[in-house]
């Protein structure tokens, strides 16, 4: 009520016409200078005091009138007569309309416009006009005032309940405004603060040097831009006590763009810091363990696959001595079977090391998808014949190419054959299928196995999975061929779904892989002639493992060819200066010198650019066979040493 007659009262006396403000019930709140003159002859204005104590007209007409004005959205004209002080009667025209508050609660004021009835008409009229845009005017301003307070209101409640630190200054970096959490972290009361220089109540340093820098705020305030704070900062508060904070400096605008003050947002980071270096430190175990493990893993291949090199020259040197003898061929057939899936074993384990992180990389180059699935085939036919399988492949006989890694692609096909064959009983039809259609070639390999839960279907080609185990086959393996088939097919733009109807319904998985266009497609390999024993080469075997160094040499010298033995570096590089020898299986990990450093010492020599060396170790990591390559090595072999391999570097020597 006293904002309304105030506001009135100062817009009211703008116009020398009386005008009164009053309430419906009559009385009389506010009159304004040419109404005190006019009608109230400057007597006091008493809240007690009603209109109707000078106005001649019947009470209960006076009423209805205001009642009416109070009720009406446009002013509502009437006639009245007021005695003067001078007990002479005067009538007035009219308007009243309501000056209606926002408090609900409280009933509206009127305000009574006049003017004799004998004055010009036009300048009552003008004067209605002027009225009532002062009665916009005034409650225009009494709405964007209320509005203003409510916003601040809203404000104030958010700002306090944020979990940051807030503080707002004016131009001059003085506080303003502080939140609970920001008195918390400086140390003081926002009754004392208000009106203080930040620099009174905190500084900003550097946590590394303890260099002052310089305050934020200040700096926002001098370029009208945000400022984050820079890494390393604290808070030093008045008490010296340190806080590290991060977050920033903004500049506080009017709708105008003019600057008003800066806020300060900041929260203390001590915790989040500590939980940080704990998980740096979590990663770094991590890594460290990550590396350990890789580390474990390709010493353990190596390791292993040291002792498979003898075994396998050894059963080789058996089918070549007594290839009549039947027992003894049945005999290595078994052993070659478990030695070729003892040497799947160490691949699979070692290239589930390269997935898990990301290094396996595809040789792509054009390549036949029937050559890729004959060796896939002739990988897996002796188990599938040990097995009593029947295969029927169903090729197209167009010719479809492939951008692809062959050895990669191989292990693909062969990883599922070799699975339907695990899991398909003795005497059991396994199919491989081949389709074109469109821009891809769809492989399928079907059985009439054990078949797969329908609710297990997309667990098959996770890691370690070994979904199937419950269903009696003990067939071992390590849960990882169909996780390493997924990755090699997508790796190659492709993909890989299985397909069953459950137990006992056998199983389908196809591949989908791009095609090369015809005009791309390779042309057939030429046969690779094998050598003939009467093709004699001159050989040395550097290795320092006597049973792998001694088998090769048994096999080769079965075969025709004249070999020397070296146990370690300094021996071949002195064998191979006086031998002259066409090839080299150099080891690379021999005692004192190795074999890294033996190659590239040959290569050195003037006679090192004759003699084809290939580096045959338990290595087979990407940067083992880089190391190689940079000495100097033509191939690089892991062991054990495969008949194929075998033939084609004696081939390539010979040539």
């Amino acid at each position: 009520m006293s904002a309304l007659v105030g506001e009135f009262s100062r817009f009211a006396n703008l116009f020398p016409e009386p005008i009164l403000l009053v309430s419906s019930s009559g009385h009389l709140c506010a009159a304004n200078a040419g109404a005190q003159r006019a009608l109230l002859q400057d007597a006091e204005l008493t809240s007690e005091r009603r209109i109707l104590g000078f106005v001649d007209d019947d009470e209960q007409k006076v009423l209805d009138y205001l009642r009416a004005c109070s009720r009406s959205a446009e002013p509502l004209p009437g006639l009245l007569t007021f005695r003067t002080a001078s007990a002479v009667p005067v009538a007035y025209r009219c308007l009243g309309s309501a000056f209606q508050s926002r408090d609900d609660q409280q009933r509206p004021l009127i305000v009574l416009r006049l003017a004799p009835k004998d004055a010009s008409s036009n300048r009552f009229v003008g004067l209605n006009q002027q009225i009532e845009q002062l009665r916009r005017e005034v409650r225009r301003r009494l709405e964007a005032e209320q509005t203003a307070r409510e916003q601040r209101e809203l404000l104030q409640v958010t700002l306090a309940s944020i979990g940051d630190a807030v503080v707002a200054t004016d131009t001059e970096g003085r506080v303003t405004f502080m939140n609970a959490v920001a008195e918390a972290h400086m140390g003081c009361k926002r009754a004392d603060s208000l009106g203080l220089p930040l620099d009174e109540i905190f500084v900003i340093g550097n946590e590394l040097t303890g260099e002052r820098l310089e305050n934020p705020v200040l700096k926002v305030l001098r370029t009208g831009r945000t400022v984050a704070f820079p890494n390393h900062t604290v808070l030093v508060r008045a008490d010296g006590a340190q806080l590290p904070i991060d977050d920033a400096v903004a500049p506080i605008r009017d709708e105008r763009g003019r600057m008003l003050g800066a806020v300060l947002v900041f929260r203390e980071i001590s915790e989040s810091r500590k939980l940080q270096h704990e998980l740096m430190c979590q990663a770094e175990a991590l890594k460290e363990a990550d590396r350990r493990k890789d580390q474990f893993l390709a010493v353990l291949a190596h390791e292993l696959r040291n002792p498979l090199a003898p075994l396998r020259n050894g059963l080789q040197i058996a089918r070549m001595k007594a290839p009549t003898d039947e027992i003894l061929m049945r005999a290595v057939a078994m052993m070659e079977r478990q030695l070729v899936h003892l040497v799947r074993l160490v691949d699979d384990l070692m290239d589930v090391s390269r997935v898990s992180r990301g290094v396996i990389e595809l040789r792509r180059a054009p390549v036949l998808i029937t050559d890729v699935l004959a060796r896939s085939v002739e990988a897996v036919r002796a188990d599938m014949e040990t097995r009593g399988h029947t295969l029927h492949v169903d090729v197209p006989s167009q010719t479809i190419g492939l951008n692809g890694d062959e050895d990669r692609l191989t292990q693909v096909f062969s990883n599922l054959l070799a699975n339907s064959s695990k899991y398909s009983p003795d005497g059991g039809f396994i199919r491989l299928g081949v389709n074109r259609q469109g821009a891809e070639v769809v492989i399928e390999v079907s059985d009439h196995g054990v078949g797969i839960p329908t609710d297990q279907l997309e667990h098959v080609f996770d890691m370690f999975s070994q979904v199937r185990a419950h269903q009696g086959r003990a067939e071992g393996g390590l849960g990882i061929g169909l996780s390493l088939v997924r990755t090699l097919v997508e790796m190659h733009g492709g993909c890989v779904v299985a397909r069953s109807e459950g137990p006992g319904t056998g199983s389908t998985f196809t591949v989908r892989l791009p095609v090369l266009p015809a005009s791309e497609n390779p042309l057939p390999a030429p046969l690779v002639q094998s050598h003939r024993a009467e093709q004699r080469l001159r050989i040395l075997v550097a290795d320092d493992n006597e049973d792998s160094a001694g088998s090769l040499r048994l096999l080769l010298e079965t075969s025709g060819h004249e070999v020397y033995i070296a146990r370690d570096g300094v021996e071949a590089v002195q064998q191979a200066e006086h031998l002259r020898p066409a090839i080299i299986f150099m080891d690379v990990g021999m005692p004192g010198m190795d074999g890294i450093e033996a190659t590239r010492r040959i290569r050195d020599r003037p006679y090192g650019k004759d003699i084809m060396i290939v580096a045959l170790t338990g290595w087979g990591q990407p940067q083992d066979r880089e190391r190689t390559k940079v000495a100097g090595a033509d191939r690089h072999v892991v062991k054990p040493i495969s008949p194929e391999d075998l033939a084609a570097a004696l081939s390539l020597a010979l040539r």
